[in-house]
């Protein structure tokens, strides 16, 4: 009977051993995971400029330590970097990586972000947030994860950052569309539906149309957008995408022209309706003759498929040395733009032979939506042999 005290005892004393065991099996699983820190990278959400302040260090070895990529930059060696030197690394566009590192002679290089980068396949930074847009990075210089305390190079970051951590934000991919061309007037429909994201995260979009740096549109998950010029541009818009977290950017060209001048050839008529006509070199004397040699045929043609005719082709046929006739075509000025009688494009495909003469001041227009009757004469010129000669009259 005395035993059973002991007995009770011994299995007390045994219990708590094994809590004991337990809970310090636990703690020290806690503790453990505090030693292995996540594989965190740095990646800018925007285009940003970018600084670092250096802090305390506490590390035996002299370290190297800069910017690997996407730049490599060697910033100093630790021993060295006087706490509270802040330098300016530049300016990066939105969705880089910044990937930074120490190096010494005996355990290797070391860089920020996951394991296997490292020759040792341990994370060898912490990356901590120590408020808006500012994060504390500190560097382990041994091999094997060392003693862990992250405190051999340390400094603060600052700049529109991202933290990730695995698994890691893909950035999404930016398509601009286009190239786009309209006229003056008529809306430019953008469409940036060619963009895609890695992870499949959906995307919100936002359009500078002009690229001047000012975003035209607010962010929305249309990808489509429309703009109208009231002016002649040549340039670029400017896309953005982004997942939510990361961004990109792309362009295409724009090209805005002025609307071009339209009309309508209603009609034409000639002066040769019979007998022949002839004139001397000048155009003058003027007078028609008992013969009827040679002949003028006015056709019409629609180039552009619009179903107006926009073009007529002029062909004098048996033409002999000088031939007189004048020919009136009764246009109209389907544009929205006066049109000057100076821009017309009469081709001539017999210069040698034939001369042409616009009847009307090239300096009078055509105002949008009315009606003129443009008169041209032509004539054959002296020496020449009978023959069919041509030209065209359109915008």
């Amino acid at each position: 009977m005395k035993r059973k005290p002991s007995v009770i005892l011994i299995n007390l004393v045994l219990l708590g051993l094994g809590l004991v065991l337990a809970f310090g099996f636990f703690g020290l699983g806690q503790a453990e995971a505090a030693l292995y820190p996540a594989a965190k990278i740095i990646v800018l959400t925007e285009d940003s400029d970018v600084t670092i302040e250096m802090l305390p260090a506490t590390a035996d070895l002299n370290n190297l330590f800069g910017l690997w990529s996407p730049e490599r930059r060697d910033i100093g060696y630790g021993h060295s970097l006087t706490p509270g030197t802040v330098i300016d690394l530049g300016r990066y566009p939105a969705g880089t990586e910044l990937i930074f590192f120490i190096s010494n002679s005996r355990e290797g290089t070391w860089f920020t972000g996951p394991g296997e980068r490292n020759s040792d396949g341990q994370v060898h930074a912490v990356v901590t947030e120590m408020g808006f847009q500012t994060w504390e990075v500190g560097f382990e210089d041994l091999r094997g994860g060392g003693d862990r305390d992250f405190d051999d190079v340390v400094f603060i970051i600052r700049g529109d950052i991202y933290i990730d951590e695995p698994p890691y934000n893909n950035p999404p991919v930016a398509e601009a569309g286009g190239p786009y061309a309209a006229f003056v007037g008529s809306s430019v429909a953008f469409d940036g539906s060619g963009s895609s994201d890695p992870d499949g995260d959906q995307l919100q979009y936002r359009w500078d149309f002009d690229n001047d740096g000012n975003w035209d549109t607010e962010w929305t998950t249309d990808p489509c957008a429309a703009f109208t010029w009231d002016s002649v541009y040549q340039g670029t818009a400017r896309l953005e995408v982004s997942d939510g977290v990361l961004t990109d950017t792309d362009t295409a060209a724009v090209t805005v022209t002025e609307v071009p001048a339209q009309w309508y050839i209603y009609g034409c008529k000639q002066q040769d309706v019979g007998l022949d006509w002839t004139c001397d070199p000048e155009f003058g004397g003027i007078t028609k003759t008992n013969a009827n040699l040679a002949s003028t045929a006015i056709a019409r043609e629609d180039t552009d498929g619009d179903g107006m005719y926009d073009l007529a082709e002029v062909a004098v046929n048996n033409g002999y040395p000088a031939y007189y006739n004048k020919i009136v075509l009764d246009v109209k000025n389907t544009g929205t733009k006066p049109i000057p009688i100076g821009q017309l494009k009469i081709i001539n495909s017999n210069p040698e032979e034939m001369e042409l003469r616009l009847l009307e001041s090239s300096d009078s227009v055509i105002q949008p939506g009315r009606r003129k009757a443009i008169a041209i004469a032509l004539r054959v010129r002296d020496g020449v042999d009978p023959g069919v000669f041509t030209f065209t009259v359109s915008l």
